[in-house]
């Protein structure tokens, strides 16, 4: 008996040793996704798939990643002859990001992220972009193969800073999914793109996306995307400049933001729907004053403040006047406001809400809060 189970116990170790080695090979016949793009060729009526692979052999000889590029009638053969031509797996489970060309976008976006939907290992965490000027693919391959430039993971970090900068809206796959499926509010993402910067090609963020349902039908820019961050209360930082005349002097003022609380209101004005954007606190600091009188007073800060107050208020009703006018697509999330505050005038409103948003008449309202300076108390001055 002591014999058979000393057999048994040797087989099993082999097993366990043949079974560690199998994994292993697995493992090294992988390659490890860090990014995939995805573009339509009009021409040829193909798809175009890119994937940004991680090459770790490379990192001592200076080239961190590989780019792959395959071409297929459908999104399914461009994966599949991308695996041909590598002779390996494609592994997207670490995946940080998908990149979607414009054109894919306008065309309708639900047929390519129902391939990640599906797929088993990839992850809908992924950051989702669209594309600027340039095609998906270019944006991975931008700067070659060096090891500064695993442009997904530039990406990545870029995705990561979420409302601090305020030049665009940082989008998981998850989350544009949800907005998709949900009442009363459309989806945005955003727009990405290469910049050279002197002998080199960075990655940019730069504006939003707007959809109608799974279809792009316009677009923010840096500004305008920074007053959406306001309306949907995730501003984190970004800046702002005024030009208020002080003691006779038009003085260039830079206000720093620190913090932001937003809410959105309906109410019932004049027996009619009005949204009301609450902007009850945003925070700044003093950045910069390109003038020579002292603004850090009194009467100074006050002078401030309202137009601080004047210039947000106004830029925030003038882009959503022109999202209801151009898009009439609810990026705000005004109806979802409406049908959690209201829920029987939702439900009589909701069929049309396109144009219903298109007509809501809206007021801002915002409380500006100077809560210190950056700067000296007083301002350099040139003797006469």
């Amino acid at each position: 008996m002591i014999r058979i189970v000393s057999i048994f116990l040797v087989l099993s170790m082999g097993l366990m040793i043949l079974a560690g080695c199998w994994r292993y090979t697995e493992v090294e016949e992988k390659l490890e996704v860090a990014g995939r793009a995805i573009d339509y060729d009009e021409q040829n009526k193909s798809y175009v798939s890119t994937f940004e692979v991680v090459n770790p052999q490379g990192f001592k000889k200076g080239a961190a990643k590989k780019i792959f590029t395959s071409r297929g009638k459908t999104l399914l053969d461009g994966i599949r002859n991308t695996m041909m031509e590598s002779g390996n797996r494609l592994y997207t489970g670490h995946s940080q990001v998908f990149i979607v060309s414009k054109e894919i976008a306008q065309r309708g976006i639900i047929p390519v992220l129902d391939i990640i939907y599906r797929d088993a290992v990839s992850r809908t965490e992924m950051w989702l972009c669209i594309s600027g000027g340039e095609t998906a693919g270019e944006i991975l391959k931008a700067g070659g193969d060096k090891i500064h430039t695993l442009n997904s993971f530039n990406i990545d970090e870029l995705m990561s800073l979420k409302g601090r900068i305020s030049q665009y809206r940082s989008v998981e796959i998850w989350r544009f999914l949800k907005d998709l499926n949900a009442e009363g509010i459309s989806p945005t993402l955003p727009i990405i793109s290469t910049v050279v910067s002197g002998d080199n090609t960075i990655i940019d963020a730069y504006g939003v996306a707007v959809f109608n349902k799974d279809k792009m039908v316009g677009t923010l820019d840096k500004e305008e995307s920074g007053h959406l961050l306001w309306v949907i209360n995730e501003l984190k930082g970004g800046r702002i400049i005024i030009k208020p005349e002080i003691q006779g002097e038009a003085i260039e003022i830079v206000l720093e933001i620190i913090g932001n609380k937003t809410k959105l209101e309906p109410i019932y004005k004049d027996g009619k729907l009005v949204m009301k954007v609450n902007i009850k606190e945003t925070s700044v600091n003093i950045a910069g004053v390109n003038g020579t009188t002292n603004v850090l007073n009194e009467k100074g800060l006050d002078i401030i403040t309202q137009e601080g107050e004047d210039y947000i208020k106004k830029s925030i009703a003038e882009t959503i006047k022109k999202v209801q006018k151009k898009y009439k697509s609810d990026i705000f999330g005004f109806g979802r406001a409406i049908r959690n505050e209201y829920p029987n005038e939702w439900r009589r409103i909701r069929k049309d809400w396109n144009e219903g948003f298109a007509q809501l008449p809206i007021e801002v309202d915002v409380r500006l809060n100077v809560i210190g300076s950056s700067l000296s108390n007083s301002t350099i001055k040139i003797r006469e």
